[in-house]
Parts: structure tokens; sequence; C-alpha cells
């Protein structure tokens, strides 16, 4: 629970710092271009280099139905989600694209209980239901006290709504994975693949504007600290976590990212709070609570103490 915490900070000033960016004039395309390759050569070195060491287990050759959850993982998670989130973003605006990003527990909910990999349980889905609740009313509230909208709303609603088929995806089909890969070795494949999809649609849209590829110091610097604090470290660590705990419950704590970027938006902008946000908040924090604690034991995939390179293996 302490990495989702801490994960959910680290994607909370990726929201700042990225909409910082854009509208600095960055190109969303290729910004998630240098993103997703970044992080996948820093995930990739990563796990190559720890290899060599003695103790650390070989990258077993997946099955075919390995393959497909990796292909699935890795373009609903790392090319769908990062991609069409930002392109939803321009054509929506903030407010739609947060409130859409709370449906992502629901979905994952559903899938999850429908497919047999959780059990659903009157806690669980009051928890959601109440923290979704908490999301809509702290996003509304403080778009309330702004200013402004986006245009081609519909259509920015649709592709957020397939970002966030992409974001339970990728969570749900890391699990069957676990169960042979190391946390490093599962998402630094999925990375790998999401990559080369986004490589092919930097190619094919952005190849013929070459300024599109001007990149200031200002959007560099933004640009490292999302692929180590924004990217290579959550996915890793929301990797390991996906072996401790249910999927629904890690894409949960997505509901506080609102309440993360609100207060950040706060302390380095001075955008004003508003009152019904902190009502907003309470309710997240609840149905997190009511979700997330329980007195059924759950079998983990491998040990509370395990590592992030630990071999999970039978």
């Amino acid at each position: 629970h302490l990495a989702l915490l801490s994960i959910t900070l680290a994607f909370s000033s990726w929201n700042i710092l990225g909409e910082l960016v854009l509208r600095k004039g960055a190109d969303p395309v290729v910004f998630a271009f240098f993103r997703e390759c970044g992080t996948a050569v820093l995930l990739c070195s990563a796990c190559a280099l720890l290899q060599l060491r003695r103790d650390t287990p070989a990258f077993p050759r997946p099955t075919r139905s390995e393959a497909l959850l990796m292909f699935v993982g890795g373009a609903g998670g790392m090319y769908v989600l990062q991609f069409l989130y930002v392109i939803g973003l321009q054509l929506a605006d903030a407010t739609t694209a947060a409130i859409v990003g709370t449906l992502t527990p629901v979905l994952t909910l559903v899938v999850a209980t429908a497919s047999g990999l959780e059990r659903c349980s009157w806690r669980r889905v009051a928890g959601v239901v109440i923290a979704t609740g908490g999301c809509v009313v702290l996003v509304m509230a403080q778009a309330s006290g702004a200013a402004g909208g986006g245009s081609n709303t519909l259509l920015g609603l649709a592709v957020l709504l397939v970002s966030d088929v992409g974001a339970a995806a990728f969570v749900l089909s890391q699990k069957p994975l676990l169960q042979r890969f190391t946390p490093l070795q599962t998402i630094a494949s999925q990375y790998a693949i999401g990559a080369a999809l986004m490589s092919v649609t930097a190619a094919a849209w952005k190849a013929r504007t070459p300024e599109a590829w001007e990149m200031s110091s200002l959007e560099g610097a933004v640009l490292v600290y999302a692929v180590i604090v924004c990217s290579a470290y959550p996915y890793a660590a929301m990797t390991w976590a996906n072996t401790q705990l249910d999927a629904s419950v890690i894409t949960l704590y997505g509901a506080l990212q609102p309440l993360a970027t609100a207060l950040g938006a706060w302390a380095t902008f001075g955008t004003v709070l508003q009152p019904l946000a902190a009502g907003g908040g309470a309710l997240i924090i609840v149905g997190l609570l009511l979700s997330t604690t329980t007195t059924r034991p759950r079998p983990t995939t491998v040990p509370l103490d395990a590592p992030l390179l630990e071999d999970t293996r039978r």
C-alpha cells in the first residue's frame, strides 16, 4: 500500500508537469514517444544487467498465451493508456479526463470478477463506488472554480474511455505472467512492446514535421523526470504490487490522483482548493479504506517480503 501511495504521488506530479510542458507547446506525440522509449531502454537495461547476477533467474521462454498477455499489457497499458490519454486530454479537458479516469477501478473490478481472478465482496464494491463518487465530487468542485473547457469533448470522451480499458487490461494481464516471470521481467517486456508501437505511431504521424521534434531545455528536464520518476519507478513498483494485491485495489489507488494533483496545484501554482473538494477527498479516503481493509486472508502470488527481482515461479 505504501508503494501504491508513492506511485500516486509520482503520477500526480506528472499531471502538473505534463500540463506545464503541453501549454509551453510541446508536441504530445513526440513527447510520448521519447517518454516511452526512454523508459523502455531504462527498464530493459536494468533487466539485462541484473541477469548477469548468478542469483537472478533467467528469462523464461514465454508460451503463446503468455506472449499474447505481454502484448495485451504492452499495447493496453504502455501504448493505449499513455498515448490516448494525452490525445483525449487535448480533445476534451482536464475535468473530463479526471472524471473518466475514475471508471478504471470499476472496469477492472467487473472484468476481474467476471473472469474469476477476484472474488466480489460488498466491501470492495462499496469502496469502489464511494471512492469513485468522491473523485467525481472533487473534480467537479475544482472545475466549478476554474474557467475554460475543451473542444471536441465527445470525441475526447470516447478516446479517454478506450484509455481506461487499456489501463484495466494492463493490470489484469500481468496476473498470470507474474506466476512465471519476475516483476521487472514482466514490466520491461510490456514496456518494450509499448515503445515499439509508439515508435511506429510517431514515425508515421510526425516524420514530416521536423519542428515537432524540437525540444527546449525545460521540456528535456521534464522528460528526464517523467522517464525516471513518473514511468520507470511507478510502473515497476505497480507490477510488484500486483503480486501482493488484487488488481481492482491497485487501480482504485488511482482515485487518489485528483486529490493529490489538486493539493499539488494548490501548493505549486496557488490554485484555489474549493471547500466541496475536501468532502470529495474524504469520500475517496473512506472508499479506499473500505476496499483495502478486510479480515479475509488472501493468498499472494509471492511472499510479502519478496523483492522486485525475486523469481516468482513455482
